[in-house]
């Protein structure tokens, strides 16, 4: 009973506490709602502005919170925008170099090469690498998807066997981008060139795509980097392998290292001079290694020219697939232009037979130019192995004197025959003067038979004269004689004498003839003899 009076106490308390707390916290509700209505109502002043400033930072704290969630979501949008253009970059990107490379692979290669090559591309690419094992991973073969960074690397690589020289480095002074934004002398010849090269490449396809675009660049850069050369065809399809396997920029600063490092510039010089040394070691190299082929040539008139100049200009690119191509340049980057002299030889002695069935020298050309490229299909492999086995430096530098020989005497014989020629000039001049002459001394001669005819015509004039007056001389003597015997008388006499004519004068004229003048006395004396 106690307890339960105890427990009733405390409820009780407990209610009075919860009864004075609610009670308590009503008026402190109504104090609350009645000082706002006052304030409402009569309050001004310093409550006011207390309110209105608590308002406007109340407002001012949503609107920069609001305008700082903007700028977050704009952020957030911007960072997106990016990532979706990168995405897209990459996607485009990725499109192209599938385009790029969409061509048919020729040439196989193992494994362990592939990983080789990884491993120098990752780790060494500064550091020079001994030129053997190099040349056993190109035998071994290079993955078409990293071509272009395995062609980099062998570039880097023979800078370090070749240090820049002087004349080499010039390339290196203007920057591409430089380059791009002159004006190139030779635009219209690239742009004709751009449709013929690889018109059957997805990347080259589209008339002004952006496989020709980069494709122009290129080329048009280079025109104004090396003014002698400029751009002569050939060049847009060196151009257009390299721009299969990197970007442009790289295909550029390889499309340089390639002219200038390598020196196959030379070729492409306005005289062509390198073209037909090149030609000539073909040639005598032929004789060496298939001499029956280069017996079967000369029957047929068939010269390297007809069907090789190709294979240097272009490095096979104009007539060959481009996998056969791309294999040719793996080893063009490591070795230089002997490939080429050691590709002709090896697909010559390879289809030597079906050579020699050949016939005339339309058929020999025919095979040549558009049969032979189609058989490196099956055989990539097999070529580029057995070039790489060659060796034939020793003889192209031979040649190469042999040539320069050769070239210096037939200078000797042009120097000479224009000497001869002009000295053949000179003569038919001094023939051409000497008939003049011989036609002037005819007239001459003609005209003086026609004067000494008139002058023996006069000097017969003249003698007829002189004897007329040597006739009259005697005769006007005998009147004076007559006259003196005769008596008259002393007028007649004095008239006769007076009549007595004075002997002629004997004159030269202009020519230096002589001309006789009578007297007027004589002519006197005539009339009066005529009287009589």
């Amino acid at each position: 009973m106690v307890i339960t009076i105890k427990v009733a106490e405390k409820m009780i308390e407990r209610k009075r506490s919860l009864f004075k707390r609610f009670v308590a916290d009503s008026a402190k509700t109504t104090q609350v709602n009645v000082i706002k209505k006052f304030v409402n109502i009569t309050i001004t002043g310093e409550n006011d502005e207390r309110k209105n400033k608590a308002q406007s930072i109340d407002v001012g704290e949503r609107a920069r919170s609001r305008w700082r969630n903007a700028i977050h979501n704009q952020i957030l949008l911007i960072r997106m925008e990016k990532e979706n253009k990168k995405l897209a970059a990459n996607i485009s990107a990725t499109e192209i170099r599938r385009q790029k490379l969409s061509y048919q692979d020729l040439a196989s290669y193992t494994a362990e090469a592939a990983q080789a090559w990884d491993d120098l591309i990752g780790h060494k690419n500064n550091e020079k690498i001994d030129r053997q094992y190099l040349l056993e991973l190109v035998r071994g073969g290079i993955p078409r998807a990293r071509r272009g960074e395995v062609w980099q690397f062998l570039i880097n690589q023979n800078q370090f066997r070749k240090p820049d020289t002087s004349d080499k480095q010039c390339w290196k002074e203007t920057p591409y981008r430089t380059l791009l934004k002159r004006n190139s002398g030779h635009q219209h010849a690239i742009l004709i060139d751009l449709g013929r090269t690889f018109p059957t490449h997805a990347h080259f396809i589209p008339r002004l795509g952006s496989g020709q675009i980069s494709l122009f660049n290129i080329l048009a850069a280079y025109s104004q980097l090396d003014n002698e050369v400029g751009y002569c065809q050939g060049l847009s399809f060196v151009a257009g392998v390299l721009l299969m396997h990197m970007p442009e920029e790289e295909a550029f600063q390889s499309f340089c290292h390639l002219m200038f490092e390598l020196q196959i510039r030379s070729q492409y010089k306005p005289d062509m001079d390198a073209v037909q040394q090149q030609l000539y070691q073909l040639s005598r190299l032929l004789h060496d290694y298939h001499p029956k082929v280069y017996e079967h040539f000369n029957k047929f008139d068939v010269t390297p020219t007809l069907y090789a100049a190709p294979w240097f200009l272009t490095l096979y690119a104009s007539q060959y697939p481009i996998g056969f191509v791309s294999r040719v340049m793996d080893m063009v980057l490591l070795e230089g232009m002997e490939v080429i002299f050691k590709v002709a030889l090896v697909l010559i002695g390879n289809h030597a037979n079906e050579i020699l069935e050949k016939t005339s020298f339309e058929s020999i050309v025919d095979y040549m130019k558009l049969e032979l490229p189609n058989k490196v299909v099956t055989e990539t492999d097999d070529v580029s192995m057995r070039a790489l086995n060659m060796d034939i430096r020793q003889q192209l530098n031979l040649y190469e004197v042999e040539y320069q020989l050769l070239n210096e005497e037939m200078l000797d014989i042009r120097q000479s025959k224009e000497k001869l020629e002009k000295q053949e000039a000179v003569l038919e001049e001094v023939k051409k003067q000497m008939s003049d002459l011989k036609n002037e001394l005819a007239e001459s001669q003609q005209t003086v038979q026609i004067l000494r005819g008139s002058l023996d015509e006069a000097n017969q004039r003249n003698l007829e004269y002189e004897q007329k007056i040597e006739a009259m001389i005697k005769e006007n003597k005998m009147l004076k004689a007559s006259a003196s015997s005769s008596q008259t008388d002393g007028q007649n006499t004095d008239k006769n004498w007076n009549l007595v004519p004075s002997p002629p004068t004997i004159e030269r004229d202009m020519n230096g003839r002589r001309a006789f003048s009578l007297d007027s006395s004589v002519m006197s004396s005539e009339e009066n003899i005529a009287d009589l």
